[in-house]
C-alpha cells in the first residue's frame, strides 16, 4: 500500500474509532487514537502467551500474592493477574523499562523489555 492510501486508511480508522458507540456514547478520540496506535504496532503480546511469563520470571519472586518471601515488596504490589499488572502499569514501566531498576539485580532481555512496553501500551 502507498503512503497517501495508507494515510487515507489511517483516517478513516480513526475517524471510525472516534464515532463509534462505547458503553453509552462515542469514544474520546484519546481513546481512538490509542486504539489506532495499537493496531500499527507489532507484535501484538498477549497476557496468556508472553507477558505473564516475564511477570512469572522476572517479578513474581517478590510481587506474588503467595510469594515465600516478598523482600520487602508492599503486600498490594502483586503482578498475579493482568489487571494487578495493568494497575501498576505507569510505575512498571518507569522501573522496569526506564529507570531499569526492576527486577533487583536486573536481566531483563532487551526483547521482553519491548514485548512489555507494547503490552502496557496495548493490553491483549
Amino acid at each position: 500500500m502507498d503512503r497517501l492510501h495508507a494515510r487515507t486508511g489511517r483516517s478513516l480508522l480513526l475517524a471510525a474509532l472516534a464515532s463509534a458507540p462505547a458503553c453509552g456514547g462515542p469514544a474520546p478520540a484519546a481513546d481512538a487514537e490509542a486504539a489506532l496506535a495499537c493496531a500499527d504496532t507489532g507484535p501484538h503480546p498477549t497476557w496468556d502467551d508472553d507477558v505473564q511469563g516475564i511477570f512469572r520470571t522476572y517479578c513474581n519472586a517478590c510481587h506474588a500474592a503467595d510469594a515465600p518471601d516478598r523482600h520487602g515488596a508492599p503486600a498490594d504490589v502483586t503482578f498475579d493477574t493482568p489487571q494487578q499488572a495493568l494497575s501498576w502499569a505507569s510505575r512498571v514501566r518507569q522501573r522496569t523499562l526506564v529507570d531499569q531498576t526492576m527486577p533487583i539485580g536486573g536481566g531483563v532481555p532487551a526483547e521482553d523489555r519491548h514485548l512489555l512496553a507494547v503490552w502496557l501500551d496495548c493490553p491483549g
